[in-house]
């Protein structure tokens, strides 16, 4: 988490617009003036971050509820799959949707462990 912080604290004093400076100014004060931000602004971005955080958790838990559900419907085009092949039936159908099942779980633990390592401290 305070990585985010850290990366959303740097992405906005990055995104400042570059300050005239006159060859009176010295590199302390133009480096203060450059990095400053005020505390409204440091808490706006705090709110921001709690924000994404809350957001990416969401997420997170969509992702496991739409896990657990491929997970049963996997099981269940197997259970398919077995069943058409004791009756000598065409499983060609049924095995490429079941390939598409496991492709459609790979993915959505891909974003699951995406989601996890942003959240990690």
């Amino acid at each position: 988490m305070e990585r985010l912080f850290a990366e959303l604290v740097i992405s906005m004093l990055s995104v400042k617009a570059p300050r005239e400076t006159t060859p009176r100014e010295n590199l302390p004060t133009r480096l203060a003036a450059s990095a400053s931000l005020s505390l409204g602004s440091l808490v706006g971005e705090a709110a921001r971050f709690v924000m994404l955080n809350e957001a990416l958790l969401d997420e997170l838990r969509q992702l496991e509820r739409d896990t657990v559900e491929g997970e049963r419907r996997l099981a269940e085009q197997e259970a398919l799959v077995i069943s058409l092949k004791r009756q000598n039936q065409d499983t060609s159908n049924a095995q490429a949707e079941l390939e598409g099942l496991r492709e459609n779980q790979r993915c959505l633990q891909q974003d699951r462990h995406r989601i996890l390592s942003l959240l990690q401290p």
